[in-house]
């Protein structure tokens, strides 16, 4: 009887650590897509900050900085930060 219990506890006991597993990875994978959709908003708000940057330096022709120059500037900026 006492082994035929302790078998019903491993059982039990592998079934829980097995559910905990699968919890964990669903939690990743909840976690993952959330930092991906962070990140693509970030690089939207950065390509938007790069578009105004550029109007304005077009508009004020800062440091004699061409607007394409600016704007060339920016996007590798960008591009290396990706």
């Amino acid at each position: 009887m006492a082994a035929r219990k302790s078998s019903h506890i491993e059982v039990e006991l592998a079934r829980s650590h097995e559910e905990e597993r699968l919890r964990l990875e669903r939690e990743a994978k909840s976690a993952k897509k959330r930092t991906t959709c962070i990140v693509e908003e970030y690089e939207r708000v950065i390509l938007l900050i790069g578009s105004l940057t550029c109007l304005l330096f077009s508009s004020l022709a800062v440091d004699h900085w061409s607007p394409l120059r600016c704007c060339h500037a920016l996007w590798m900026g960008s591009l290396v930060r990706s």
